[in-house]
């Protein structure tokens, strides 16, 4: 009787240690996946902000020019900036994002840190 008591607390016992590592594991994917999607929308929100700034220097006018910061890394990554047909295009660790921007008439090449961008004739030149 002892030992049917013993053998039954055992079974017990290990489906309860099997749920507890399930519920680890479960967690652990979870918080991975929460990572992802906050470093994901962390580059999207950078992106679409330096979008907007370029974008309002078009808006403005001729003549208007703005000094523009663009960050050294993005969600503590380093990434790749440039703007071709139209598009800002941002990659961080091969994760490509792109926004359109108002116009296409773009010359100079954006880069990290300070970048004075004039709107001249309704070009964007980007210095």
């Amino acid at each position: 009787m002892c030992a049917q008591a013993a053998v039954e607390f055992m079974i017990f016992f290990g489906v309860i240690m099997a749920l507890i590592i399930a519920v680890t594991y479960n967690s652990h994917i979870s918080v991975g996946q929460i990572n992802i999607e906050k470093s994901t929308q962390n580059i999207q929100d950078d992106i679409e902000s330096i979008k907007n700034r370029i974008d309002m220097v078009f808006l403005s006018g001729n003549g208007f020019s703005a000094n523009i910061s663009i960050p050294e890394m993005i969600s503590g990554k380093d990434y790749e900036i440039n703007i071709t047909n139209g598009f800002l295009v941002i990659n961080v660790s091969g994760n490509v994002r792109t926004e359109r921007l108002m116009t296409n008439r773009i010359t100079g090449n954006i880069q990290k840190g300070s970048n004075t961008i004039s709107n001249v004739n309704d070009e964007l030149v980007i210095s």
